[in-house]
């Protein structure tokens, strides 16, 4: 049996321009395998792609202003296809379904209310009839019921909270 800080995660990051998908579009989807006995995961193994958006697709200010994101980037060849983009993310998934021998991949997101609805999305119109590949964690939620006194979850008060620090690029 394996132990709980040998399980295998996926840990995983949406940039998007509104809180849904009805009213909002996705910038960018990033991810890596970890678990808990690895300390950091070093920057080669985290996969991150620009979601590629039609030419007649525009960004709001406030949004490239908080991500540095341009609309150019998301027209540019390194942009991906979002179907290109979730066989990608739903291979790796696999991959941490058959290590951990469960059914679903645990997915580990901080402030998982923004990221869940667009990946639910995707599932539906990718991925029609299949189960939902991941088994969501939300950080976040945990923080707030077992910390319920911290002023604030985002993640620079928490590793505060821990003693460790969050670089400007997170």
């Amino acid at each position: 049996m394996r132990r709980l800080v040998d399980l295998e995660i996926l840990v995983l990051d949406c940039q998007a321009t509104g809180a849904e998908p009805s009213n909002g579009r996705l910038l960018e989807i990033g991810w890596a395998k970890t678990s808990a006995s690895n300390e950091t995961i070093p920057l080669c193994c985290v996969e991150s792609h620009l979601v590629r958006w039609p030419e007649e697709a525009e960004m709001p200010r406030r949004v490239h202003r908080v991500t540095g994101i341009e609309v150019d980037d998301l027209r540019s060849p390194s942009a991906l296809p979002p179907a290109e983009i979730w066989t990608f993310l739903t291979r790796t998934a696999g991959e941490v379904t058959k290590v951990d021998q469960c059914q679903s991949c645990p997915a580990v997101i901080h402030f998982s209310r923004f990221e869940e609805p667009y990946l639910r999305h995707l599932h539906k119109d990718l991925a029609p009839g299949s189960s939902f590949p991941f088994d969501i964690i939300c950080t976040h939620e945990i923080v707030r019921r077992l910390l319920p006194e911290l002023p604030r979850r985002g993640l620079r008060a928490i590793a505060g909270y821990f003693g460790h620090t969050v670089p400007e690029l997170r």
